[in-house]
């Protein structure tokens, strides 16, 4: 059997277990906008992540409960229960001079760094002034409803 992709599925499962709070689960997915504009997709290796741990996206763990393996289902998932809403605090005026010199800055750039606490930060710009940059600091996807198509590929 195989999905949408042609991904073997894993042929040793109990086809009555539906995933659970506290489950490892495996699933391949597609990432749209509402638009339907593609913004990520699993391809070859699938996302790994055990239920309730908050690892990704609150939307994404709802929607996998009660799943199969093998089982698909298109998942919507609000701002709220995915990046947040756009917040406007997080756009700040900053120096030209905070920016690394290696980078040439251009409006709609997105720069990534990694915090202590080892999350990334996206920092897009917005504008660009003579002596400073306009930047956003929301993650490129806040504010927007996204739309997973998934498949369930295992449940540990």
């Amino acid at each position: 059997m195989t999905n949408v992709q042609g991904h073997k599925l894993h042929p040793a499962h109990d086809p009555h277990q539906t995933v659970k709070k506290g489950n490892y689960v495996s699933i391949h997915y597609i990432g749209k906008l509402a638009d339907g504009a593609i913004f990520e997709t699993t391809n070859t290796k699938p996302l790994r992540f055990m239920v309730g741990e908050h690892t990704t996206i609150q939307g994404l763990e709802e929607g996998v409960l009660g799943m199969k393996v093998g089982e698909k289902k298109r998942i919507i998932i609000p701002a709220e229960k995915a990046y947040g809403r756009h917040h406007k605090d997080l756009i700040q005026e900053i120096p030209l001079s905070k920016i690394p010199r290696e980078i040439t800055p251009s409006v709609g750039m997105v720069l990534k760094k990694e915090a202590k606490t080892g999350t990334m930060i996206y920092t897009k710009i917005i504008k660009i002034n003579r002596e400073s940059v306009i930047i956003d600091l929301n993650h490129p996807l806040a504010g927007k409803t996204l739309v997973f198509d998934v498949v369930v590929m295992g449940i540990q």
